[in-house]
């Protein structure tokens, strides 16, 4: 509907030195996942504290993708939304008395909190070239879905790993208007509400820190990449919020010439084998899980560092 509407020149994306595409092409085909998301929603009947947060925070960004908002306006609203979504979850562990300590409780709360907003936004970072945040989101919805479908039989539980597969569906009928050539981007409407539902619905179904770590996992190239990239940026002097193209992805995609498409697969690929692995190793305990990631971060990590190094040279 996008590409296909007068809101096509109003959204439209001008190429420039740090894009990946080298013709104008227009911004807010994630239009077609936020509706999937509220009319799923509503008809899965998922509560209003989960809902409204993940379509706010969508709505804003798609006010962003018209008229650029400030860095520090779209983090009040991520931070507002993540607020509202997460504390009816921190008061019943508070009623069950799972958690007592008032310090212990504020701590996690805003851990929970800045989990859930930097996931947002590092989606909508690693969403630079055709195909990959379709890719990535359609591999981490279905995986969540189906890792909580076979862990729980609460009709709640179930209803939320429906709303994973309807999301993992709506990507992938996204992804032939954008692979292997784009005819739209995704957008911050799409990429940002993406973002934001995996941390919501990972906090939704983890029951204690193995879960959490085992589901975030499930996103491990996306979090790599941009760890790696922030600490590469940071270490060059340069300011975080400033638009770049200095991601392991893009410069497989500019610099090496790799096809979109191809480099969007393998970070597919990398990311089914590493969420296969945490899920098998995760049934022999938590530090199994987390030394696995952490040699999964070193390798990840040693390979990024390798490239880099040869554009550098």
């Amino acid at each position: 509907m996008i590409s296909r509407t007068r809101l096509r020149m109003m959204l439209m994306s001008l190429p420039d030195e740090r894009s990946s595409h080298s013709f104008p092409i227009p911004r807010g085909g994630g239009f077609g996942i936020f509706w999937v998301v509220i009319l799923s929603g509503l008809g899965l009947n998922l509560p209003t504290h989960f809902l409204f947060p993940a379509i706010f925070v969508s709505a804003v960004s798609f006010y962003n993708d018209f008229y650029q908002l400030s860095v520090r306006v779209r983090l009040i609203v991520q931070f507002v939304a993540a607020i509202i979504m997460i504390f009816p979850s921190l008061s019943c562990l508070m009623l069950q008395n799972l958690i007592t300590s008032a310090m212990f409780t504020f701590l996690i709360f805003s851990l929970v909190v800045l989990f859930v907003v930097a996931t947002t936004n590092f989606y909508n970072f690693m969403d630079g070239i055709n195909g990959i945040a379709g890719i990535s989101g359609a591999v981490a919805f279905f995986l969540i879905g189906i890792f909580n479908l076979v862990q729980s039989d609460v009709s709640y539980f179930n209803n939320l790993s429906v709303f994973s597969f309807c999301i993992a569906f709506a990507c992938l009928g996204f992804l032939p208007f954008n692979i292997p050539k784009a005819r739209v981007f995704l957008g911050d409407i799409g990429s940002i509400l993406l973002g934001f539902l995996f941390a919501g619905l990972v906090i939704k179904f983890s029951h204690n820190i193995l879960d959490f770590i085992t589901m975030t996992a499930f996103l491990f190239p996306f979090y790599v990449d941009e760890l790696t990239t922030m600490w590469v940026r940071f270490r060059d002097g340069e300011r975080l919020s400033e638009p770049h193209r200095r991601h392991l992805y893009q410069l497989l995609a500019n610099e090496y010439r790799v096809p979109h498409w191809k480099v969007s697969l393998i970070y597919g690929a990398v990311q089914v084998f590493i969420a296969l692995t945490i899920i098998f190793v995760s049934s022999w305990g938590i530090l199994y899980v987390l030394w696995l990631l952490a040699l999964l971060f070193m390798a990840l990590t040693f390979i990024s560092f390798y490239y880099r190094r040869k554009i550098e040279a």
